[in-house]
């Protein structure tokens, strides 16, 4: 049923002009001609434009973008994607220009054997040897 009211809408709006990639939209009416599968909403554009994903237009007060902007932010969207967090990550995965998760596993591991080492030294004594009782213990008699 939302998919037929959304390509309605879609028909209504088409009718009375061509939208082009650069035709400027308001951005419910983009969400709707760029996901009219649903999914996303004027709120997540809103939160992309605050990322600096989508690029819009400010007119009276108003933002407005373009499907050509869009195609942008989802080209930013997929190259910003995070690769799955793995401490065994593959040699062939990490980026040469960057240090492994391997490296950086390797140098806490010996930063933190170096720390373990200087514990395990003894302390050096504080007192100067063992000491005899020089007074005598007073016991209360009754």
């Amino acid at each position: 049923m939302r998919v037929a009211r959304i390509r309605e809408a879609n028909a209504r709006m088409t009718d009375d002009y061509e939208i082009t990639r650069d035709t400027p939209l308001r951005l419910a009416d983009a969400v709707k001609l760029a996901f009219p599968c649903g999914g996303m909403t004027v709120s997540g554009l809103r939160r992309e434009i605050a990322r600096g994903n989508l690029a819009i237009e400010m007119i009276a007060g108003k933002q407005f973008t373009t499907l050509r902007d869009i195609e942008k932010m989802r080209l930013k969207c997929r190259e910003n994607q995070r690769a799955p967090a793995s401490i065994s990550a593959n040699a062939a995965d990490v980026n040469p220009s960057t240090s492994s998760s391997m490296e950086k596993t390797r140098s806490a591991q010996a930063a933190a054997e170096i720390v373990g080492q200087m514990l395990r030294k003894l302390s050096p004594t504080t007192s100067a040897g063992s000491t005899s009782p020089t007074g005598v213990a007073v016991t209360r008699q009754r």
